[in-house]
């Protein structure tokens, strides 16, 4: 005896509900829980190109640690090595000039990774942001 195929459904495909957003109506079902709020939508369908008017919030990047500290020939020294650190500073560990570069070096690192940062960051407050306002259009209708 054969067994009976499965016929395809036709029932809407709805995603999981993020519980910590609630705003908009429901897309795919009658609550939260039963699909993506209208919101949800909106964010991930926002332009992936972020307009160069959004202003995002983030933390601010440290400041470049200063030569105020050293002496007025080190100071030289270590703004000329600023322009063109392809030499070392000193090769002494005891040295405030072996210290600065260690610190420049570890700034310079860590600044990458903000701007990484920065720029998800970026991404992701512009999709809700962008859904926050079609979703005041939408109600408001300006």
């Amino acid at each position: 005896m054969n067994a009976p195929t499965p016929q395809p459904t036709t029932a809407p495909r709805v995603f999981p509900a993020d519980p910590c957003h609630c705003d908009g109506e429901p897309v795919g079902g009658t609550h939260a829980d039963a699909g993506m709020m209208l919101a949800d939508y909106f964010a991930a369908h926002a332009p992936g190109v972020v307009p160069d008017w959004f202003v995002h919030r983030w933390t601010p990047q440290e400041p470049r640690p200063t030569v105020d500290h050293l002496s007025p020939d080190d100071q030289r020294r270590a703004r000329a090595w600023l322009h063109d650190p392809i030499y070392d500073l000193s090769d002494d560990p005891e040295s405030d000039l072996y210290k600065y570069q260690q610190a420049i070096e570890a700034w310079r690192s860590a600044s990458m990774e903000h701007e990484r940062m920065d720029a998800a960051v970026r991404f992701f407050q512009w999709r809700w942001y962008y859904a926050n306002m079609m979703l005041h259009f939408r109600t408001t209708g300006l």
